[in-house]
């Protein structure tokens, strides 16, 4: 489809190629249509060639792109992508870590976007199938919905969400040993084994990550729950980086909209309230959706009992498999070259954030069941700053 500002339409092309087949010059007819002789001798020699199939709009590729992702490598990235659900920067480590193959992040991307697979949404979870429609030829661009915003300094805005992750029996469940197996069974008729709460508190500027597993017999996510919730991640990011929490976001539940102890609690900490739909929720879909379990991401779990380096509140809330060695980008592994953060909070980017969440974890090891310093995007001060623009 042309352009908006294309002084020729298929129609237009044709009416011009028979004005030159009448006898008149080239450059005549050009003029007439305000474009160059060079461009209408392109199509009238189509024309002649092809008929009216040559004057349809043909792409810009090259025909052939030396520096393009080999076949092969195309053929990984998407196997990871579908079986995996994995994004760019988690493609390129395990891309890295597998045979040491190294591709940037920006590169993944081009090629889930060649592959129509660049959202997640358009797959099927389970099977990795494409749900709907995403070829790149036929897909409708348009500007996002939603734009990408980050307060100026820590505590200005912070996200708060809960996550709901039901507990794995002892021994593991059906996904471990099939659905016509006695744990299958127990799981169908014999008690329940419930739930635990992942309550998220995330800094919009600094991305730094306050995390709490509640179970359901300490509240889960009742009032009681959420209000304290909010008044120890406040006393946490004043006690460890000085930061004044100044405004929470949260989602349009009932506990954030009409509890009162809860609008008493951030009334009493001088908290400022924004509920909001959840899509405008963005710092804190990361974390709680890394947390979320997935048959092929990792080792299946055999059960949720917390690791003993753990104290029982900060416990992992689905399994303890940990990663080491070289993670994807991230805050804390990708200092920030010139930033106006404070120096609390940039020093607790450098030293990871399971240390500062899990008092006590193993040094050099992140759970992957609450919030990997992995997968928390990094701040805009954390790259490096553009150069000035010169007119």
């Amino acid at each position: 489809m042309p352009h908006r500002n294309a002084p020729l339409t298929m129609e237009g092309r044709r009416r011009l190629c028979l004005r030159v087949d009448a006898g008149r010059p080239k450059a005549h007819v050009a003029a007439e249509a305000g474009i160059s002789r060079q461009c209408l001798h392109k199509w009238h020699t189509r024309w002649r060639a092809e008929g009216e199939a040559g004057l349809v709009e043909r792409s810009s590729r090259p025909c052939r792109s030396p520096r393009r992702t080999p076949p092969e490598l195309e053929a990984r990235i998407e196997r990871l992508r579908r079986d995996r659900q994995l994004g760019p920067d988690r493609i390129a480590f395990e891309l890295r870590r597998e045979d040491g193959t190294r591709v940037s992040a920006a590169g993944v991307h081009n090629v889930l976007v060649r592959l129509g697979i660049s959202r997640l949404r358009d797959l099927d979870p389970p099977t990795g199938q494409q749900l709907r429609e995403t070829d790149p030829a036929t897909r409708v661009h348009g500007p996002n919905r939603w734009r990408r915003y980050e307060r100026a300094r820590p505590g200005e805005l912070v996200h708060v969400d809960v996550k709901k992750l039901g507990h794995i029996r002892d021994g593991g469940g059906w996904r471990a040993h099939g659905r016509d197996s006695a744990q299958s069974r127990a799981a169908r008729s014999g008690p329940r084994v419930g739930y635990d709460y992942v309550h998220v508190a995330v800094d919009d500027h600094s991305r730094l990550a306050y995390v709490e597993v509640i179970s359901l017999a300490e509240g889960g996510e009742n009032q009681h729950a959420c209000a304290g919730f909010v008044r120890r991640a406040t006393a946490w990011f004043a006690g460890n980086y000085g930061v004044t929490v100044e405004r929470i976001m949260t989602d349009n539940a009932w506990v954030y909209r009409k509890s009162r102890l809860f609008a008493a609690t951030l009334a009493e900490l001088g908290i400022a309230h924004r509920p909001t739909k959840p899509a405008a929720r963005g710092p804190t879909a990361k974390p709680n959706a890394s947390t979320a379990p997935s048959p092929s991401n990792g080792p299946t779990p055999r059960s949720t009992t917390p690791p003993p380096s753990v104290s029982p509140r900060y416990r992992p809330g689905y399994t303890a498999t940990t990663i080491t060695g070289p993670t994807p980008r991230s805050a804390a592994t990708h200092p920030p070259t010139a930033s106006t953060t404070s120096a609390a909070t940039t020093a607790s980017r450098q030293a990871g954030y399971l240390n500062a969440v899990y008092p006590g974890a193993p040094a050099g090891q992140r759970c992957a069941g609450v919030i990997p310093a992995d997968v928390l995007p990094p701040p805009r001060d954390c790259r490096p700053p553009r150069p000035a623009r010169r007119y």
